[in-house]
């Protein structure tokens, strides 16, 4: 009912792994909300920091192939999956929200990273300011101690690449994820 109520951009984000949690992508409640969402052509947003669990990795991909209609948008997704070549290959539903690893780290201007892992990818972070300061100096794990040093990271970035490729990363993208 609370959907019905007011503009919702999906369900997220949900913990299935991450430091604090260990959940199962295929736990007895899911099924019910990917249906909602694909009803309602929301995204279902949740972490999977996956990178030392390949079958996590391949679990969460083959839903994406059973549920074509259903746009997942994966914090800390595996780089096999941002770069597009895990196993089987990577769906179009699949985007990888980066911030930190992917575009952080790169060489500017990010010359490391293919287009087509631009191209799944959903500038953003999903931790907001006040939560930085729930970890101690130096163990944040979007690896930024401020809100203000992520966002200065991001400008950075976007600032080192073709302008057209960063406009699409930082609007294009997101806006066709969450009409």
């Amino acid at each position: 009912a609370r959907l019905d109520e007011g503009p919702f951009a999906g369900v997220g984000s949900i913990d299935l792994r991450h430091p604090f949690r260990d959940a199962s992508p295929d736990a007895a409640g899911l099924p019910a909300v990917f249906d909602l969402l694909e009803e309602r052509a929301l995204p279902f947003q949740f972490h999977g920091l996956s990178q030392a669990d390949p079958d996590f990795t391949a679990r969460m991909l083959e839903i994406a192939r059973e549920r074509p209609a259903l746009d997942l948008v994966w914090f800390g997704c595996p780089a096999t999956v941002l770069n597009g070549d895990a196993p089987g290959g990577v769906p179009s539903n699949v985007h990888c929200a980066v911030l930190s690893d992917s575009i952080r780290d790169c060489p500017a201007p990010c010359a490391g990273i293919a287009r087509d892992a631009l191209d799944r990818s959903l500038l953003g972070t999903d931790v907001s300011p006040a939560a930085f300061s729930q970890w101690p100096p130096g163990e944040s794990p979007t690896g930024f101690d401020s809100f203000e040093e992520a966002v200065m990271t991001a400008r950075e970035r976007l600032a080192a690449l073709p302008e057209d490729v960063a406009t699409e990363l930082a609007r294009g993208h997101l806006e066709r994820v969450f009409p």
